[in-house]
């Protein structure tokens, strides 16, 4: 549930990740966004892993923000697997 700080942030993503595998099997009639099933959380290095739970994959590893950042801004895919 979310809280009164988390529920007045607004949604600012302007680049998405995607499971290369539930790219390939996309339903004809769901977006990636409807399809998708992923969760996200920091790992014991302190890395933020994002996680693709219907194909027990791994989507993006990151340990450097700002070098994501740059991907983004070059309109780099961010599809793995």
């Amino acid at each position: 549930m979310p809280n009164q700080f988390t529920a007045s942030i607004p949604n600012s993503i302007v680049g998405y990740m995607n499971c290369g595998f539930c790219q390939d099997e996309l339903p004809d009639e769901m977006s990636p966004e409807e399809y998708s099933w992923v969760q996200a959380g920091v790992t014991e290095d302190g890395k933020i892993q994002v996680w693709c739970i219907r194909h027990n994959a791994t989507i993006a590893l990151v340990d450097d923000l700002r070098a994501l950042k740059r991907g983004f801004d070059q309109n780099q895919a961010a599809v793995l697997n």
